[in-house]
């Protein structure tokens, strides 16, 4: 894997853009889905050790930390792991890809990801590795984008000709394939994939589901949950080692 670039899909170019994003006070998705049910299920598995998988600017490692646990975050883009370092210089950051994590077999009780996968290229071998390292008894907790909006960003978007409402549009849902995602000035490759292929994934690799949700906003306007509601993008997994 030495031979991989940290901007293949464009990461590295967006960390900037990501950090402002990551910073800013208002974002739905983060704030009353995304966060409540990390939150809630943190405190659940309570873990003593742990990886994040894809750590970004290090703010879920930090959320980990203040509950007691040895968390250690990875990420491929070194600016990244920067502004993580900057943000918790006592903490532990390391620069790698999911593909092939640098730790030994058996090493956290935890291994999670939030919003990781859909930009990882190799799948299998990521989550072969998410396994490799979780110590036997230990979970995998993974928060994705759920496949029916994968789908709908990777296909054509359409309008309404009645009203001119842009419509959720799914197509070739089966097909996984790469799409172009844009939020503000941030531009990265991520994947679809049908919801079969993170299952086929995660069994292939050994691991049993414990749990799987598909969580609904806490709180928010009227029209954000609606939006949401009508085409939920946060799905969670849990899976064990045995």
């Amino acid at each position: 894997m030495s031979d991989r670039h940290p901007d293949e899909n464009g990461w590295a170019s967006a960390a900037e853009s990501w950090i402002k994003n990551m910073d800013g006070p208002d974002h739905f998705q983060r704030q009353r889905v995304i966060d409540p049910v990390f939150d809630a299920r943190i405190r659940a598995l309570a873990p003593t050790s742990a990886l994040e998988v894809g750590c970004g600017e290090g703010r879920y490692c930090r959320k980990l930390q203040d509950l007691g646990c040895d968390v250690t975050g990875l990420d491929p883009v070194e600016a990244l792991v920067d502004a993580a370092k900057r943000r918790d210089p006592a903490g532990t950051y390391v620069t790698g890809f999911s593909e092939d994590l640098p730790f030994a077999d058996d090493s956290f009780d935890l291994v999670y990801s939030v919003m990781v996968l859909g930009n990882v290229n190799d799948l299998q071998a990521a989550i072969s590795q998410m396994a490799r390292v979780v110590k036997p008894g230990g979970q995998v907790l993974i928060i994705e984008r759920t496949s029916f909006a994968t789908a709908s960003f990777a296909s054509k978007p359409r309008t309404c000709e009645q009203t001119g409402q842009k419509l959720n549009v799914i197509s070739n849902y089966l097909k996984p394939r790469q799409y172009d995602f844009r939020w503000g000035d941030l531009h990265t490759r991520n994947w679809h994939r049908p919801l079969s292929a993170y299952m086929q994934a995660f069994l292939a690799a050994g691991l049993t589901l414990t749990r799987f949700d598909e969580p609904r906003p806490t709180s928010g306007s009227s029209a954000d949950v609606w939006a949401y509601m009508n085409l939920p993008s946060v799905m969670t997994m849990e899976w064990e080692k045995h």
